[in-house]
């Protein structure tokens, strides 16, 4: 218990946790899909066992204490989980929303009013088939004005001006299949959300970065193969927006371009 503890050790395990601490952060910023939670919480105990075991000097104490402190953790790791278990079970709606009966072979998106959301059946939606974009560098040929959904990482064309647009997303492994959606000003929006995960995921739509400022909050569903069908109006200005799950809004977010 009265061992010297050179300064070094305590010099090392603060830079240890200085690094580890920056790239923790960083990685919030980095998508992992499921594994960005895991990577984070690792780290954080790693950096806690730095603290407890050096800092706090628990590898000089007798065997008994070092049971006490390891009980304590394991009372620590028990409330988190039980925490977790009551918020992933929630039934988080930060929206109104109605039922609807679909007819067979309608289909859903003209059914919520505009700036609702409504839950759709599975086996009532029918396919919906996007039309290509025009053959450009690197994007798929089709018709020009005409609302499409292409994969992660390309941009689709909008439409004119006042146009209805239609927008498949669905999220998965704690993540969006897209991170930039692109609408005219002022158009109607209609986004189809599928959630594959087995958590509440929903989305919205914000003016500034930090989610501040709501154009659109929509309902959390939880999956998986739950359905949700949003509508509301774009922003009168152009301008680079925030679409996000609120639920996890670091790990999921994207861009929504309104030009």
């Amino acid at each position: 218990m009265n061992e010297v503890v050179p300064k070094r050790v305590y010099f090392t395990v603060w830079i240890v946790i200085v690094v580890l601490s920056v790239v923790n952060a960083a990685l919030a910023f980095v998508r992992l899909g499921p594994f960005n939670s895991a990577v984070t919480m690792l780290i954080a105990v790693f950096n806690a066992f730095l603290i407890v075991w050096y800092v706090i000097g628990v590898r000089r104490y007798p065997p008994l204490m070092k049971v006490i402190v390891a009980i304590g953790f394991v009372w620590m790791g028990l409330m988190i989980h039980l925490t977790m278990a009551d918020y992933l079970t929630r039934a988080w709606s930060t929206t109104t929303t109605r039922s609807v009966t679909i007819p067979a072979g309608k289909a859903p998106f003209e059914e919520p009013a505009l700036g609702s959301a409504t839950r759709v059946p599975t086996a009532a939606v029918p396919p919906y088939e996007p039309t290509a974009l025009p053959q450009l560098p690197g994007m798929p040929g089709g018709q020009i004005g005409v609302p499409t959904i292409v994969p992660t990482g390309q941009i689709a064309a909008p439409p004119a001006r006042g146009r209805t647009v239609r927008i498949e997303l669905s999220a998965s492994n704690a993540s969006f299949d897209k991170d930039r959606i692109v609408v005219p000003t002022g158009s109607t929006v209609i986004v189809r959300f599928t959630n594959d995960d087995p958590v509440f995921h929903n989305f919205s739509v914000y003016r500034d970065a930090a989610g501040q400022r709501a154009i659109f909050v929509g309902q959390a569903i939880r999956g998986p193969g739950a359905m949700i069908v949003y509508r509301f109006r774009a922003p009168s200005k152009p301008g680079v927006y925030l679409f996000r799950c609120d639920i996890h809004p670091v790990a999921m977010r994207g861009s929504f371009v309104v030009k």
